[in-house]
C-alpha cells in the first residue's frame, strides 16, 4: 500500500539510508506532506 510505502521510506530516511530509483517518488512524496499526496492521487484517478 501507498502509506505503507511511505512509511519505509521515513524509515529508511531515518536510518540514513537512500531509495532506489524504483522508489524515488515515495521520499518526495513525504516531504510534500501527507494531505498534498492524497489529494494529488485522487485528482490522478480522475484525470
Amino acid at each position: 500500500s501507498y502509506r505503507a510505502g511511505r512509511l519505509y521510506a521515513a524509515a529508511l530516511a531515518a536510518r540514513g539510508g537512500s531509495l532506489p530509483a524504483h522508489l524515488a517518488h515515495l521520499g518526495a512524496a513525504s516531504a510534500a506532506g501527507p494531505a498534498r499526496q492524497e489529494a494529488s492521487a485522487v485528482l490522478a484517478r480522475f484525470s
